[in-house]
């Protein structure tokens, strides 16, 4: 959490004095918080349903709209990302992360889809939504995992199918 609050408040190469309380409001409730509930969404449902992640996957074109949109959204996050990473604006790099984190993935994609994770039975549709949810995650533990290797490892373990793999 040091770090990632490190990285995001300021570029490296500026001073930054610690507090504590922002590392608490802006990383530790907003960013990971997010993350973490995201996760401990998925997974509840996930193993309620038996998802395994070695299902059969469904296509885009099966997928619904809302499924597409956030792919696009975080295959544009992957190259903005890269972009930043490349020209070592570490600090841009890292905001991007948790701003979709927060934005993208936990105000709208989870939001939207609630419905779809809590009805019941096992259709294509649910099984789109976890398999989204679950792609989305892992690329979220591989961006996370230079600044903040503990939590994007501990996700990844949990989110990782047999074939991938061995850490992030």
């Amino acid at each position: 959490a040091v770090r990632w609050y490190l990285l995001a408040s300021n570029p490296p190469w500026r001073t930054t004095l610690f507090n504590e309380e922002d590392i608490a409001k802006t990383v530790l409730s907003d960013f990971f918080r997010s993350l973490t509930n995201t996760y401990a969404f998925f997974a509840l449902y996930a193993n309620i349903d038996g998802f395994t992640g070695e299902e059969p996957l469904v296509v885009n074109t099966d997928r619904p709209e809302i499924d597409n949109w956030i792919i696009s959204k975080l295959n544009s996050l992957i190259v903005e990302y890269t972009k930043f990473m490349d020209e070592y604006d570490l600090t841009k790099a890292v905001r991007v992360v948790q701003k979709f984190v927060i934005n993208e993935l936990s105000n709208w994609y989870i939001r939207r889809n609630r419905r779809r994770f809590w009805k019941g039975g096992f259709d294509n549709n649910k099984l789109a939504a976890y398999q989204t949810l679950h792609k989305v995650l892992l690329q979220i533990c591989a961006m996370m995992a230079p600044v903040a290797p503990f939590i994007a490892e501990d996700l990844y373990q949990r989110l990782k199918k047999s074939d991938d793999a061995i850490s992030v």
